[in-house]
């Protein structure tokens, strides 16, 4: 049997490992869109970004494993389309792989905010080692950052750029940092690091009545990062900021992969 699984993260590299402990001696092929082999993705947003961790110590197996364990790599390769019929999967350049069994472990993408100025420099998707390699020449002393939404991805971003003597201002839509996933005791102790909240706007402010959302930034960050799998792209409205200066990222987690 040859199965084939689209995807190069953590949750790929599992089927992979699960299906050899268990026994399965078939073909086993990888498809991911970057040119690394699976890594990890947690350590992208603080030990990575602060550059405590090397880029080594992010992959999950070294390359010897997949050698060793008969998996074939098609990486840097995206996939645009499967035949469920002919059992095919095809992507740019003619690229065509056939399988008997297909396992879809893409994770998710981050919702971009659909604003103006989003394809103007300094706008970030906080997904990726290729992403965190971009923004991170930005981390200076001096430089302002925004981050729109107080969650755990969120916040070790801004607790990196405090690190390096970035200003850094939170955006949040919640009353409190961490709504979602920590209890206020929490949420306190994360009030007392010297970063600049904005969980409720100013009376002054113009909100949207639906969301209790700023909708308007008067005075515009050097750069700005959204992470967090968050309905953020809901609640921020046009004209946040003024678009030469716009920047965005968001990070959403790994769903369990399907099979076909």
């Amino acid at each position: 049997m040859k199965i084939v699984v689209i995807g190069a993260g953590q949750a790929a590299l599992q089927t992979i490992l699960s299906l050899r402990q268990g026994g399965f001696e078939g073909a086993i092929h990888l498809v991911g869109d970057e040119a690394y082999i699976p890594y990890q993705r947690p350590p992208l947003s603080k030990a990575y970004l602060s550059g405590k961790l090397e880029r080594e110590r992010l992959f999950l197996k070294p390359d010897s494993f997949y050698q060793e364990n008969n998996i074939t790599l098609h990486l840097g390769q995206s996939v645009e389309a499967i035949d469920p019929a002919r059992k095919t999967i095809s992507g740019p350049d003619g690229f065509s792989l056939s399988y008997e069994k297909l396992v879809i472990a893409t994770g998710s993408r981050p919702r971009v905010l659909n604003l103006p100025g989003r394809a103007l420099n300094n706008i970030f998707d906080l997904r990726n080692i290729a992403d965190i390699d971009a923004m991170a020449p930005l981390f200076q002393s001096g430089k302002r950052l925004a981050v729109i939404g107080g969650g755990y991805i969120g916040l070790e971003a801004a607790s990196v750029a405090r690190s390096l003597g970035v200003e850094v201002t939170v955006l949040e839509a919640a009353p409190r940092l961490l709504a979602r996933v920590a209890e206020p005791e929490i949420s306190a102790k994360n009030n007392e690091t010297p970063i600049e909240t904005i969980d409720r706007p100013p009376r002054t402010a113009p909100i949207n009545a639906a969301t209790n959302s700023i909708k308007r930034l008067v005075t515009p960050p050097a750069f700005m990062i959204a992470p967090a799998s968050t309905n953020m792209g809901m609640a921020i409205k046009e004209n946040l900021v003024d678009p030469s200066y716009m920047s965005s990222a968001t990070v959403t987690n790994e769903p369990a992969p399907s099979v076909i």
